[in-house]
């Protein structure tokens, strides 16, 4: 059941956008009840999403990213974020900043070992 909360609570944030822009839009017509309900609607919608998304991370444990998915292809092929194989940074400030060996994330930001993000090579 657990695996499936990621997918859940995407549901949950896409379904208190549209309401948030369903409420707006009756905000701009002047229909102050409907405006009111679908506001209440999108709170409601958040707060279930809340209690999936504290539930996920509490159960889930360390979850790495996979380097799946649009984002690492289309990072993978821009030319300002050149890696190799092995995760290597091939821009210039990799070899001057951090030495040969330093790998780096998609985006530049390495989780340090007590769990904050620090900025350059791991």
């Amino acid at each position: 059941m657990i695996e499936h909360l990621p997918a859940v609570n995407a549901t949950l944030n896409g379904i208190a956008a549209v309401l948030l822009a369903i409420g707006y839009t009756f905000m701009r017509q002047g229909r102050i009840q409907a405006h009111k309900r679908t506001m209440l609607s999108a709170f409601s919608v958040s707060v279930v999403f809340l209690a999936c998304y504290l539930t996920y991370h509490f159960n889930a444990g360390i979850v790495y990213y996979q380097k799946t998915g649009i984002s690492s292809l289309s990072l993978s092929h821009h030319p300002d974020h050149a890696y190799d194989s092995g995760g290597h940074h091939s821009g210039a400030s990799r070899s001057s900043r951090c030495g040969e060996a330093c790998a780096w994330t998609s985006n530049g930001i390495a989780p340090s070992p007590a769990g904050r993000f620090r900025f350059g090579c791991m």
